[in-house]
């Protein structure tokens, strides 16, 4: 509808632009912060056991980057009949790695709980592959998206290192730090008084900050301030004041950042209309394919394979972070996000 020049201009002027992706953003950050909050550390220690779900997410992860990369290029140089400027090089090269990582990423935890619970499938043993991949996937997606931010934006090996050795930081000083707290001062099991969850929203703004100005962006911050906090009355507390308003209240003023920014005239300049129809239908079934084939090797049953290969393709909010922060680093052309958006 924004494309109706008229009406978006009544309904968001030139001069509200700028706030709205402020609190777009903003939005971004809490809301990743929630996902990161239904995220249980207990089952990674038994990852090692689950091989089927370890393989099932890396085959998701590792096969799916470089055809998502080779499908940009097919799609920038129209299968070939285009040539790309030397110049551009390095920005071709940055927008194939998030499309790979785009089509790489499943639906968020929470998501694929959610279907597989609407489903009566949760405590299936395909539904608890199902689960235990999606969060494997999870971990690989958001350490791949803060390896890449931080070597793409800041282009140094150090700011890296230092990346990853504050998530570390995270994990095994501030998560048992935050166990014995809560259990010091909350037993663990009493509701929490409302100082108490606001001083927690509060430091996801003030963890936010850090990891932005480590080198990572702000959303890798809150999703793993969100992961190390311990389960029990101060998470559901939290979720319960402000999970519906984000969700359902907030989260909208990101989506119409993204369609705002998506111009689908795009699709009928400059691309031979056969090379679109190519790259959208190899661009869906290319997780589905390998996701498949890993039940396959497993002998797994035709339709609990298949089963397994839909709920690994589906997209959340995942993919879309991913395109709005390439929008922010003006790596992605915006004809070829116009193109991954209508995937997703």
């Amino acid at each position: 509808m924004g494309k109706w020049k008229n009406l978006f201009e009544i309904i968001f002027p030139y001069s509200n632009l700028l706030p709205l992706e402020t609190v777009g953003a903003l939005t971004l950050v809490y809301y990743v912060f929630l996902v990161g909050l239904e995220v249980d550390l207990k089952p990674i220690t038994r990852f090692y056991y689950n091989k089927k779900a370890m393989v099932v997410a890396i085959a998701g992860v590792v096969f799916t980057l470089p055809v998502g990369a080779g499908l940009y290029y097919l799609l920038v140089t129209d299968m070939g009949q285009k040539s790309l400027q030397h110049s551009d090089s390095d920005k071709h090269m940055r927008g194939a790695v998030f499309w790979g990582m785009t089509l790489s990423c499943s639906s968020e935890f929470p998501e694929v709980a959610k279907i597989l619970s609407d489903l009566k499938l949760l405590l299936t043993e395909n539904g608890q592959l199902a689960l235990t991949s999606s969060l494997i996937n999870d971990l690989f997606s958001w350490t791949l998206l803060l390896m890449v931010l931080t070597q793409f934006y800041y282009a140094s090996f150090w700011s890296l290192l230092v990346v990853v050795a504050f998530e570390l930081l995270c994990f095994y000083l501030v998560h048992p730090f935050a166990n014995w707290l809560i259990k010091k001062v909350g037993n663990g099991d009493r509701e929490f008084v409302e100082t108490q969850v606001m001083f927690l929203l509060h430091m996801v703004l003030v963890i936010g900050l850090i990891s932005h100005e480590l080198g990572a962006h702000s959303i890798t911050g809150a999703f793993f301030l969100g992961v190390i906090i311990p389960k029990g009355a101060l998470n559901n507390a939290v979720q319960d004041k402000v999970f519906d308003f984000v969700s359902a209240f907030m989260m909208p003023l990101f989506f119409i950042i993204v369609g705002e920014r998506t111009i689908i005239q795009d699709l009928a300049l400059d691309t031979h209309w056969l090379t679109v129809v190519i790259v959208i239908v190899l661009a869906f079934l290319v997780k589905m394919v390998f996701v498949f084939a890993v039940s396959w090797l497993y002998q797994m049953p035709l339709m609990e394979g298949l089963s397994l290969a839909l709920l690994m393709n589906t997209k959340g909010t995942m993919p879309l972070i991913i395109l709005y922060t390439a929008m922010d680093r003006l790596v992605s052309y915006q004809t070829t996000l116009t193109y991954i958006v209508i995937i997703i």
